[in-house]
């Protein structure tokens, strides 16, 4: 019998190296994530506490048709006793014996011996249950802060444990080293400077995790970080917990250190169902117990529309799917649900009770986990999540059902629901490309830059803004170079410059030559406020970026003095978990400098309030002074800061005070967060009607694109009012003609009121020959603009 020889097969560098790679990486919520649960799971322990905060609890005992309101579920959970601290300090700039992008995220509940230290450790995506004395936390995969130490930099694990200081430097370098490293050093006696280095307490016991950020991460900026994480779908349960105060240090250049907590709420609502049922367990045969699933489904009060996948990491629709630990697993409608405009303000909470343990089985067996490693939720393609969401979806579809029947009918539309669909996603389109030319709320760009591109660039590279009113710029990028399916993150370092969207999908963008182009829509509503907006793409051989600068926002005309006061707009929208500002007039002639005047709350749904050094109020009083006043002392402009911590929450506020003859003054408004309501652009409507006087076959009048059913060609093609409906779902020629008109009518608008300009936006005509270049600008935008809304109303 020949002799054999057994070995054991070792894991390729490179194979380790995309596995820390695929999961947290590249996202900063993704990444901060996993210290955060970790944390929040160790004062679990350290207190005795449940893993469950008892927010899903208490959240699933509303009864259908009450108001979603979980301000009273705050109430009920806040133990002044129990309070957690958890601290992140970022470090963005040079000065602070950091090496910029260093984040370092600490806690200060049981710390970690040294001996359980290397335990912890030993091996990557273990079961972490023995190590934790049998009470592990959320996480399923066993490798969560270690895909943060290792897929980072400069990885460090310092712990605090009975006066004992330990630390932990992670380290994988792909070329040099065979498998991950770990040095562990204990300090029995550390020096005050260790302390200080890790933020850590000697009469405390305490962790801290520590690193650079990798090149591929993207780093929020100022204006929208705090949004970005107390938003976040895997931190939402932990933010909402009244419990768990997480602060943020921003370490900036200049020593200017930047201090702010995340608090989330869930959107003010109504509650539309709720669901309870058993789903019999898949693993059955492997002694697991049914699956128990309890939800509740809500729809937010407002027309406007919760922010859904396309604000990435701040999506506020959908159902938070979580386990009976409270680690939430996805957010989601159910992959054939997504996207649905019916659904567009629906969200709410689904809890699985035994789930834990079916995903666990899985990960012990050596099978693949139904859950992405990437933290994207439930993988769809995987048998389980199949089942699963089968079993949902019998539930959810009826409701869902109802939603789109109430949906089609708060339409009134003269055509199908479809083709209104497809016409109200064509003038969308148009109204896009319509601002290009410089029409809509503000003033646009040439579509054809002036000088040589670079592979990613803004056009203009900086600009001013005007006060209160949309710039729309454009974005730029080679087309050979971005990687196909992925995004481009739009992000700004003032929170005073608002941004819309905050991402667009890489297949979304106009061809133009060999580049991709995209419009961003940037707005401010403070005077003198400067900024960069930050693009973001991902191509074949790492990221792309470009910066636009913002050097001023002035003020376009000459604002006319309130009779008193006036809050301007009465209605003041912003977002949750963000600095946002409303502005009150003061007429100075009827309200001296010196006055103060006093702004309050009436009445508010959620969690929304005034800011006074950093902390929500009811009530704030402002002093009146020449700080305040115009430039030609006429009138006064009072910016006052304001913050909500959930989608659909609203207060009516008041200003008030006394003026010299000893009446009030006295006025209300309110601030709103939800989103902008959409302008719609230069099109806002249309109608097939009689009603037009001569015999134009269209018009475009106040927004209404009017098509004249009286003009013999148009009664031709479409034929009556009644016929229409059906001609328009069926006849490819009155698709045809609808599109024509719309297109023509809506360049022949711009041409006729550019003509009428002077300056850059002026359209030259030719006065040898005005009609024939008016004629020609005309075919040349109809040419450019045709093809695409043809084919969306055509489309089937």
């Amino acid at each position: 019998m020949s002799a054999f020889e057994e070995m054991e097969m070792e894991i390729a560098p490179r194979e380790i190296a995309r596995l820390l790679y695929s999961g947290v990486v590249k996202s900063f919520a993704k990444t901060a994530t996993e210290p955060i649960t970790n944390s929040d799971t160790s004062y679990k322990r350290k207190l005795s506490l449940p893993h469950s905060s008892g927010f899903v609890e208490l959240a699933l005992q509303f009864d259908k048709g009450n108001k979603f309101d979980t301000a009273e579920i705050k109430k009920r959970l806040r133990k002044k006793d129990l309070t957690r601290f958890i601290e992140i300090h970022l470090y963005t700039a040079k000065g602070y014996k950091k090496e910029p992008r260093t984040c370092e995220i600490i806690d200060f509940a049981e710390g970690v011996p040294i001996e359980k230290l290397r335990a912890l450790f030993k091996l990557l995506a273990e079961d972490k249950a023995e190590v934790s004395s049998w009470q592990p936390g959320r996480s399923l995969f066993g490798r969560g802060v270690s895909d943060v130490l290792l897929g980072h930099k400069l990885g460090k694990f310092y712990s605090m444990y009975n006066g004992v200081l330990s630390l932990a430097e992670f380290s994988f370098d792909l070329k040099r080293d065979n498998k991950p490293k770990i040095k562990i050093s204990p300090f029995p006696k550390p020096s005050a400077q260790q302390i200080r280095e890790a933020h850590l307490s000697k009469d405390k016991n305490g962790s801290c995790v520590g690193f650079v950020l990798n090149e591929d991460c993207r780093l929020p900026g100022e204006g929208t970080l705090i949004p970005i994480l107390s938003q976040f779908y895997m931190l939402r349960l932990i933010n909402f917990d009244p419990n768990v105060k997480i602060k943020i240090f921003q370490y900036r250049s200049g020593q200017n250190v930047l201090e702010d907590e995340l608090e989330c709420d869930f959107p003010f609502g109504d509650v539309i169902e709720r669901i309870t049922f058993e789903m019999i367990s898949p693993l059955k045969d492997e002694g697991l117990k049914n699956l128990k699933v309890d939800g509740i489904i809500c729809r937010s009060e407002g027309n406007n529309k919760l922010p859904g996948r396309e604000a990435g990491e701040q999506r506020a629709n959908g159902l938070l799917i979580v386990d009976d630990m409270d680690a939430v697993l996805d957010l989601t409608f159910l992959p054939q649900f997504e996207g649905a405009p019916y659904l567009s303000n629906i969200f709410g909470v689904i809890r699985i009770t035994n789930l834990r343990e079916h995903l666990s089985w899985y990960l012990n067996n050596g099978k693949d986990s139904p859950l992405t490693v990437t933290r994207e939720g439930f993988d769809t393609k995987h048998d389980f999540t199949k089942l699963l969401f089968k079993e949902l979806a019998k539930y959810l579809e009826p409701i869902y059902k109802k939603e789109e029947e109430r949906f089609k009918k708060s339409s009134t539309a003269e055509v199908s629901h479809e083709m209104k669909e497809k016409i109200n996603e064509a003038i969308k389109e148009l109204n896009r490309f319509l601002k290009q030319l410089g029409e809509g709320i503000g003033p646009g760009e040439t579509v054809t830059p002036l000088t040589k591109l670079e592979e990613m660039q803004f056009v203009p590279k900086s600009t001013t803004l005007t006060l209160d009113q949309e710039r729309i710029v454009r974005l730029y990028i080679k087309k050979d170079l971005v990687k196909k399916g992925s995004e481009i993150i739009f992000d700004s370092n003032n929170s005073r410059i608002n941004i819309y969207p905050l991402a667009n999908k890489i297949d979304e963008g106009r061809m133009w030559e060999e580049y991709l182009l995209f419009s961003l829509s940037v707005k401010c509503d403070s005077l003198h406020e400067t900024g960069l907006i930050t693009a973001l793409a991902e191509s074949e051989k790492g990221f792309l970026e470009t910066q636009l600068e913002i050097l001023d926002v002035i003020s376009a005309v000459t604002i006319a003095p309130p009779d008193e006061m006036e809050f301007r707009p009465k209605d003041t929208r912003g977002q949750p978990n963000k600095v946002n500002y409303l502005t009150l007039l003061v007429n100075p002639k009827q309200i001296p400098l010196g006055r103060k005047i006093k702004l309050g709350l009436i009445k508010s749904h959620g969690t929304i309030g005034f800011l006074e050094n950093g902390a929500m109020v009811d009530n704030i009083n402002i002093t009146f002074d020449k700080l305040h006043l115009a430039k030609d002392g006429k009138i006064g402009r009072i910016s006052i800061s304001w913050r909500g911590t959930g989608w659909g929450q609203q207060a009516r506020i008041f200003a008030e005070t006394k003026k010299p003859d000893g009446t009030l003054a006295h006025i209300e408004g309110r601030i709103l967060t939800e989103k902008e309501p959409e302008d719609g652009g230069m099109i806002k409507n249309w109608k097939y009607t009689d009603q037009l006087e001569d015999q134009r076959c269209s018009d475009l009048i106040d927004g209404i694109f009017y098509i004249n059913s009286k003009h013999a060609l148009n009664k031709a093609v479409f034929g009556t009012k009644e016929e229409f409906k059906i001609k328009m779902d069926e006849d490819k020629t009155a698709q045809y003609r609808f599109s024509s008109l719309l297109v023509e009518q809506s360049v022949y608008t711009i041409a006729e009121r550019k003509a009428m300009e002077s300056g850059e936006k002026g359209l030259i005509i030719d006065s040898n020959a005005p009609v024939t270049s008016l004629r020609k600008f005309i075919d040349k935008k109809t040419n450019e603009f045709s093809p695409k809304i043809l084919k969306i109303i055509i489309k089937k």
